[in-house]
């Protein structure tokens, strides 16, 4: 609950079990706190702050009060003795003290610490902790209507209990005040279940996920002797901290390790009535990024940092980006959105109905898959889809066409002959192709070297090891650069309309007309590829010397 280098004292909050689960009406309170500056701080205040850590979110239907026991003598204009600060669940409180400097950690500031069960809020009309299925019933019998009387038999008490903002009515402003507290259909908050509980309506989703990494996480922690740090066990294990979440593996051994709760949320209500309680369905990839962070945001990007790494990404604009383009359309969704993407083939969204770009699940199955990182197909196979100019001909412009280019096909010769066939890069044998180098995953190697997830997706020549140094790499990279760019700027200048060489196809003849419609998509071809030769520079040259041939361009 705090984070602050200016305390430097320690409270052993987490030692007493502050995120276990407390029965209701339990109060827990930790005393003293001291609090106090070393000698060489020499400002006049001294801040002291409680925040909330976002990887050990405090139980949201609980209380945190911090109340000012005492004061060291000699402070000018302290806080008055019994002030009491609630703590916020999101963002800070920072309360700046008249510094008293100390070094024997036994005088300072004292101050008390309390959990306690958190008030439901308005709707509570039959007083038991939540406001529910028997409150609505309730609320029902004493709503009044136009005519300012209820229609059916309601209790004094009821009735004010149900007037929330007590203007004598029982009325549609009480209504909204109800709704907004309402906890849901069931008579009780959700709680978590388990995996367990999901396998007689999802049997098929809960075999993949035994197979995954997910089954396994705490295991990870065991193996590390972790199994009972704190900062691990929220991505490790359902719910931990929350009520009804994980406390350890002896008192909530099913709530081990990341189960389909933790990204569908409490299930318990799901679970006792599926037919008229939904469940959480997130596509967004900040729910893996809840975990998937670098260190969990402890030790800077030196462990996995997947959820970073992609929000640097072209995938993660992919909507955003087409989104403000004239020819915006539905049919540029397969590409470009994940919600479109995963929807049934008969009830796609349309192009202003979807919301996400290229998220984790776009990809990755998170209840596993048969391929390698629960990927969705196989690597090579899972970039193709997207990355492909399809059946584009002459005459047409060659979008994505990073797949025909790489495999060396899709082009043409000047006779309209395929350009193709002899020109497969030996690469294209490694394991995942694309993925090879442009997911290249590296562990943390150093304050040189920070971990990458490779989900930046830009090509890495460290993956050329053991065929080539880094340093030969990018030279034959950039040597391949040098060659295309002034290739491909040179005929450009054929195609531009302001540009004296620019060759017009209106006056062309048939002949000469699919001769140039040939040349056109050779260069596009290998334009659009983005790599400058690199994915396949023979391809590269062969292509590009048809379209000079044509032009009668010496390169």
């Amino acid at each position: 609950m705090f984070d602050t280098p200016e305390w430097l004292g320690s409270t052993g909050f987490y030692d007493d079990d502050l995120r276990s689960p407390l029965d209701r009406n339990e109060r827990k309170t930790w005393e003293p706190i001291c609090v106090w500056a070393t000698p060489y701080f020499t400002d006049s205040t001294m801040p002291l702050t409680f925040q909330a850590y976002t990887y050990l979110v405090p139980p949201s239907d609980r209380q945190y009060l911090l109340e000012l026991l005492s004061v060291p003598d000699g402070v000018t204009s302290p806080h008055p003795v019994g002030t009491v600060w609630e703590l916020p669940l999101v963002g800070k409180l920072t309360l700046e003290l008249p510094t008293y400097h100390t070094t024997d950690g036994l005088t300072g500031y004292h101050f008390a610490f309390t959990i306690t069960e958190a008030e439901p809020g308005p709707g509570d009309i039959d007083n038991d902790g939540d406001v529910d299925r028997e409150d609505f019933v309730i609320f029902g019998r004493c709503f009044t209507g136009p005519n300012g009387e209820p229609d059916l038999p309601c209790r004094l008490i009821d009735f004010n209990r149900s007037d929330m903002n007590d203007d004598g009515h029982v009325d549609l402003a009480d209504f909204f005040l109800f709704t907004a507290n309402f906890t849901g259909l069931l008579a009780s908050r959700t709680t978590y279940v388990g995996a367990a509980a999901c396998t007689e309506c999802h049997e098929a989703n809960h075999n993949g996920w035994v197979g995954t990494r997910h089954a396994t996480a705490f295991d990870t922690l065991i193996g590390e002797n972790e199994q009972e740090n704190p900062v691990c066990l929220p991505c490790h294990t359902v719910g931990y901290g929350e009520a009804g979440g994980f406390v350890d593996v002896a008192t909530t051994p099913e709530l081990a390790n990341v189960q389909c709760e933790n990204c569908h949320g409490p299930g318990s209500h799901h679970a006792a009535d599926a037919d008229n309680v939904g469940i959480d369905v997130e596509l967004d990839s900040s729910l893996c990024g809840q975990c998937h962070v670098s260190c969990h945001g402890l030790c800077g990007d030196y462990y996995h940092p997947h959820y970073e790494q992609w929000s640097t990404s072209k995938h993660s604009r992919a909507l955003a980006d087409i989104m403000l383009l004239p020819e915006y359309e539905d049919s540029c969704l397969q590409c470009h959105s994940t919600d479109y993407r995963l929807a049934p083939e008969d009830d796609k969204p349309t192009a202003s109905e979807v919301m996400y770009s290229l998220e984790c699940v776009a990809c990755h199955v998170p209840y596993g898959s048969a391929n390698a990182y629960q990927l969705r197909l196989a690597p090579e196979s899972l970039c193709a889809q997207c990355h492909t100019m399809g059946d584009a001909a002459p005459g047409e412009e060659p979008e994505r066409p990073q797949v025909e280019f790489m495999q060396g096909v899709g082009g043409f010769a000047l006779d309209g002959t395929q350009l193709d066939g002899v020109y497969m890069i030996p690469y294209m044998d490694l394991s995942g192709e694309c993925a090879f180098c442009h997911v290249y995953r590296e562990a943390y190697g150093g304050p040189d070297q920070a971990a990458n997830s490779g989900h930046a997706f830009e090509s890495n020549t460290r993956a050329c090891a053991p065929c080539h140094t880094e340093t030969a790499a990018t030279a034959r990279i950039a040597g391949v650069y040098e060659e295309i760019e002034p290739r491909l700027a040179t005929i450009a200048r054929y195609f531009d309309p302001s540009d004296p060489l620019h060759v017009d196809p209106s006056g062309l003849t048939p002949e000469e007309l699919d001769r140039y419609h040939i040349a056109r998509f050779d260069y596009d071809l290998v334009a659009a590829d983005g790599s400058y030769g690199s994915h396949n520079a023979d391809y590269a040259r062969a292509l590009l010397s048809e379209a000079e041939s044509f032009f009668e361009i010496t390169p």
